[in-house]
């Protein structure tokens, strides 16, 4: 399980997305690469869900599930 960053377009805004990987469901999402990097780093150091298969649908923006 690790997390990683991608830039995406959202209209005429550029946002900063945290992806869980392999469940590519987005964490988060940040105006500033520096947040984002932030979460994703301090994500893949600690593992704080590991132990729960990722983070929970409920937690995520936008969950992509493994079906």
């Amino acid at each position: 399980m690790s997390y990683d960053t991608k830039l995406v377009k959202r209209g005429r805004k550029m946002i900063w997305q945290v992806i869980e990987q392999p469940t590519k469901s987005v964490i988060s999402e940040y105006f500033f690469e520096e947040d984002a990097r932030k979460l994703a780093d301090f994500q893949n150091e600690h593992k704080i869900w590991q132990n729960n298969g990722g983070v929970p649908p409920f937690l995520c923006l936008n969950y992509m599930s493994k079906n």
